[in-house]
């Protein structure tokens, strides 16, 4: 476990590192139909974000990794799955090697990284896939999930709740 939040941390880092960061105050409530190519939006506990995406594919495996810095912190969303084709996939536990995973970061910087939530088999969510153009290389969809506090191990774990996710035409190489 502590690998794998090293592992995102690091993905966290490199993405950051690539992307300038922005923060929307008021999205259009026709975000889907009116949005320009390249959107990675979500609500985070309410709250509307643009994310910066990397989009990559290895073999049959899709992350999209988004970062966003706003008021002396930053915050990482990523999407892990295995689907290829078009449909509503469960989002629970896994790696991001295998399964279908969503996961929120939160922290003073990429390398001090405070909180990790991750969907699993009791905190989970829905990722629609509406299209995959493997000519164009692009991905669109949906996904909105729960996410639990990794590090607790109690009865009452802290959440992130992440809402109205979408993404538009994400390409990879």
């Amino acid at each position: 476990m502590r690998f794998n939040n090293l592992l995102l941390a690091l993905l966290f880092v490199v993405t950051s590192l690539f992307c300038a960061c922005t923060k929307t105050g008021n999205p259009s409530p026709n975000i889907v139909s009116g949005a320009p190519s390249g959107q990675f939006i979500a609500s985070v506990n309410g709250q509307p974000c643009v994310f910066n995406a990397v989009l990559t594919r290895v073999g049959n495996r899709i992350s999209i990794i988004g970062s966003d810095s706003v008021a002396g912190r930053v915050q990482g969303l990523e999407i892990f799955t295995g689907a290829t084709t078009p449909g509503t996939y469960a989002l629970g536990k896994g790696t991001p090697s295998d399964g279908n995973l969503g996961v929120y970061q939160t922290g003073s910087n990429w390398i001090s990284i405070r909180s990790t939530f991750n969907t699993n088999l009791i905190y989970n969510g829905t990722l629609t896939i509406d299209a995959i153009d493997t000519i164009q290389k692009s991905i669109s969809g949906t996904f909105n999930f729960l996410g639990a506090d990794s590090k607790f191990n109690g009865s009452n774990p802290t959440f992130v709740t992440i809402t109205n996710g979408i993404f538009i035409n994400l390409k990879w190489q």
